[in-house]
C-alpha cells in the first residue's frame, strides 16, 4: 500500500502537468469598430391628450458606424478547438431620417448596449499563424436608443429603453490567429451579428425589422 500511493501520486502528476503547460485559459481585450444597419416599422399604441388610446406608425431606417470594447475569455479543448466568452459595450452615433405617423424628419440617433457573446472557434493549422472560424450566439441586454430631431423640427427628444430584456443573437465570423509569443496572441476577424424581429407587447407591433451588425474586430489574448 505504501509503495502504491506514491505510484499513484507520480502518475497524477504526469497526466496533471501537461493540462497546466498546455494553458488552456487566456484571457484579453477586445475592440472593434462595426457598421450598423437597421430598418424598423412599428405601430405604437399610447393614450393622446383627451386620454383615448391612439395607434400611430413609425418607421426608421439607419445606419452608421459603432465603436466595440470589452473583455474576453478563452478556454482551449484541443489546439486548434476553443470556447469562448467575454462582455462587450458598443455605442453609435448617427444621423438618419425617420417617419413619425405622416409627418417626416431626421434626428441624430444614439444607440447603446451591453453583450455576452459565446463562441466556438476552429483553427485549421497548429502553426503560430492560422485562419480560424467562429460560430456562436450573443445575449445583448442593457440596450438603449435615443433620438435627438434636428433643431427647428416640432418633434421632441425621445428615448427607446429595452431594460434588460435579453435577446439572443447569432454570430458568424472567419479571420486569422497568431502567435505574438508562448503568451501573448492576437486575433482579427470580421463577425457578422443578425438580429431578429423584437417580440413587441400590447403597446408596441412590429411590423417589419431588418437589423444586422458587421464588425471588425481585434482580440489581444494573454495565456495563464
Amino acid at each position: 500500500m505504501k509503495t502504491r500511493f506514491p505510484l499513484l501520486f507520480s502518475l497524477l502528476c504526469v497526466c496533471v502537468a501537461p493540462t497546466f503547460a498546455q494553458k488552456r485559459f487566456s484571457v484579453g481585450v477586445v475592440a472593434a469598430p462595426a457598421f450598423n444597419y437597421s430598418h424598423t416599422n412599428l405601430t405604437f399604441t399610447a393614450p393622446n391628450q383627451n386620454g383615448q388610446l391612439v395607434s400611430t406608425d413609425f418607421d426608421q431606417r439607419s445606419s452608421g458606424w459603432a465603436a466595440i470594447v470589452g473583455a474576453s475569455a478563452d478556454y482551449a479543448f484541443t489546439p486548434r478547438w476553443s470556447v469562448s466568452t467575454g462582455i462587450w459595450f458598443s455605442q453609435s452615433r448617427s444621423k438618419q431620417p425617420y417617419s413619425f405617423g405622416s409627418a417626416n424628419t431626421s434626428a441624430r440617433v444614439i444607440s447603446s448596449g451591453w453583450a455576452v457573446p459565446l463562441l466556438v472557434n476552429y483553427r485549421f493549422s497548429d502553426r503560430r499563424f492560422s485562419p480560424l472560424v467562429s460560430v456562436g450566439i450573443q445575449g445583448s441586454f442593457g440596450g438603449s436608443t435615443v433620438f435627438k430631431p434636428e433643431a427647428g423640427s416640432s418633434f421632441r427628444e425621445f428615448r427607446i429603453n429595452f431594460g434588460n430584456e435579453l435577446t439572443v443573437q447569432p454570430l458568424l465570423g472567419a479571420g486569422i490567429a497568431y502567435r505574438l509569443t508562448e503568451r501573448w496572441s492576437l486575433m482579427a476577424q470580421p463577425l457578422l451579428v443578425w438580429r431578429f424581429r423584437p417580440q413587441g407587447d400590447q403597446f408596441i407591433r412590429y411590423n417589419r425589422t431588418v437589423s444586422y451588425q458587421l464588425q471588425g474586430q481585434v482580440r489581444l489574448m494573454y495565456s495563464l
